[in-house]
């Protein structure tokens, strides 16, 4: 399983996380896909998933560092940082002109 290489360890239940993750990635990359559509209307919302992006690769950073994750796991969580730093480029590339 994909995520008891990326922990190290096997723990009961991983399929139900895995279908709980998968679940969430496909609900939040909806999301990120409205938001999208309407920039001008939903940078607050944009400019709340940078914040919880850089959040996620904190915490992936945080266990990794302390022994709670695999160095892989902090691999694939670094997407996360990726995403936020494009958000930021879209953020900044689309802001509203200063009356």
């Amino acid at each position: 399983m994909v995520l008891e290489r990326m922990t190290g360890s096997a723990a009961p239940g991983m399929t139900g996380v895995m279908y709980l993750f998968a679940s969430a990635v496909f609900a939040f990359g909806l999301g990120y896909a409205w938001a999208a559509a309407d920039l001008a209307r939903n940078r607050a919302i944009i400019r709340l998933a940078v914040y919880g992006k850089i959040g996620a690769f904190l915490a992936g950073l945080a266990a990794t560092l302390w022994g709670g994750a695999s160095v892989q796991a902090l691999i694939g969580g670094s997407f996360d940082l990726v995403i936020a730093v494009l958000f930021v480029l879209v953020l900044r590339q689309t802001a509203p002109a200063q009356a």
